[in-house]
C-alpha cells in the first residue's frame, strides 16, 4: 500500500489540533513539498495568530465556522490542517477545507473552514447522545397454548379431543361431541369443554404483550449497523424475556448529523438453534 491509496471501507484517522500547536508552528513544512523562501528580514511579532476576522459563525443547513490566522508562511504551512482534521476549540465541527495565501514579505494567511457537516466517508463516526425507549408488542397466540391448558398434565389429551371435535360433523360439534379413534361418540369435558365454548364462539386466539427496547443514538458521522436475528441482551431490559435483536436502522438527517434505531424484541423463548451465530441451523443465513 505504498501507493497511500486508502482501502475501501477503512477509516482515517484525522489529527486533533491544539491553537497552542498553530501558535508556536515554526519553520518550512518539508512534507508539503515547499521550498525555503529567499531570506526576509522581518520586524515585530510574525508568529502564527489568529486574525481579527477570525471566528465568523454561518448557520444554514449546516454550521460552519471560518478560521483566519497570520504569521509567516512557512509556519503556516506547517499548521495547515487536512480535511476531516479537528480542532480541541471545536471537537464538533471538523476541517473541510484551507487556503493558504501568500503575502508580502514572506508573510501568510491561512483560511480554514470548518463545519459540522460530514461530507467524507472516512471520517469516523463521533457518538453525541442516546437515549432508551420502551415499547409493548401484541402478539397473537392459539387458545390451546394458554397456560391454563399448556400447563396442564393432559394437555395433550385436551388437544387431541378439541381438534377430533372440531374435525366432526356439524350437527356433533353443536353438542360438542365428536367421534374418537375407536369410533365411539363421545362429549367434551372439563377443559376440553371450555376450549370448544370459546372456539364456537369465535374465540380462537388471545393476546400477549412482549417489550420492544429501542436505543436512538445520535452519531456526527456514519456509523456502521449490524445485522439482525440473534439473540441479543440489550444494556436496558425488562426481565423475565429472552430478546432477539429485531432491527438497527440508519437515518441522515437534514444538517447530515445521523441517528441509528437499534431494537430488541423480548419472547418467552427463542430458538437458539436457528437465532444464534452462524452455525447449525444458521449456518447458510
Amino acid at each position: 500500500m505504498g501507493n497511500g491509496v486508502k482501502k475501501a471501507g477503512s477509516k482515517r484517522k484525522h489529527r486533533v489540533w491544539s491553537m497552542d500547536e498553530v501558535r508556536s508552528a515554526k519553520g518550512v513544512s518539508v512534507a508539503r513539498g515547499l521550498q525555503p523562501r529567499s531570506s526576509i528580514i522581518t520586524k515585530g511579532d510574525v508568529t502564527n495568530r489568529d486574525l481579527p476576522e477570525s471566528g465568523a459563525w454561518t448557520v444554514d443547513d449546516a454550521t460552519t465556522v471560518t478560521l483566519v490566522w497570520g504569521g509567516t508562511y512557512e509556519a503556516l504551512a506547517l499548521a495547515q490542517p487536512s480535511k476531516g482534521d479537528v480542532y480541541l476549540d471545536y471537537p464538533k465541527m471538523p476541517v473541510q477545507g484551507s487556503t493558504l495565501l501568500p503575502r508580502r514579505g514572506g508573510l501568510g494567511q491561512l483560511t480554514i473552514l470548518l463545519s459540522n457537516r460530514m461530507e467524507e466517508s472516512g471520517v469516523e463516526a463521533d457518538e453525541l447522545y442516546s437515549r432508551w425507549e420502551i415499547d409493548w408488542q401484541q402478539i397473537e397466540k392459539d387458545l390451546v397454548r394458554h397456560p391454563y391448558i399448556a400447563d396442564d398434565a393432559s394437555a395433550a389429551d385436551i388437544i387431541e379431543d378439541v381438534e377430533l371435535w372440531k374435525a366432526g360433523e356439524s350437527k356433533l360439534r353443536a353438542q360438542f361431541k365428536y367421534v374418537d379413534k375407536d369410533g365411539s361418540e363421545l362429549t367434551l369435558l372439563d377443559k376440553a369443554l371450555e376450549v370448544a365454548t370459546k372456539l364456537q364462539r369465535g374465540q380462537e386466539s388471545y393476546v400477549v404483550y412482549a417489550p420492544v427496547m429501542r436505543l436512538l443514538t445520535n452519531y456526527q458521522g456514519r456509523p456502521d449497523a449490524a445485522t439482525c436475528g440473534y439473540i441479543d441482551v440489550p444494556t436496558e431490559s425488562i426481565a423475565g424475556f429472552v430478546y432477539l435483536k429485531t432491527g438497527d436502522r440508519l437515518a441522515q438527517q437534514s444538517d447530515d448529523m445521523w441517528t441509528r434505531t437499534e431494537e430488541w424484541t423480548g419472547a418467552d423463548s427463542w430458538d437458539a438453534d436457528i437465532y444464534t451465530t452462524a452455525s447449525g441451523w444458521n449456518a447458510a443465513s
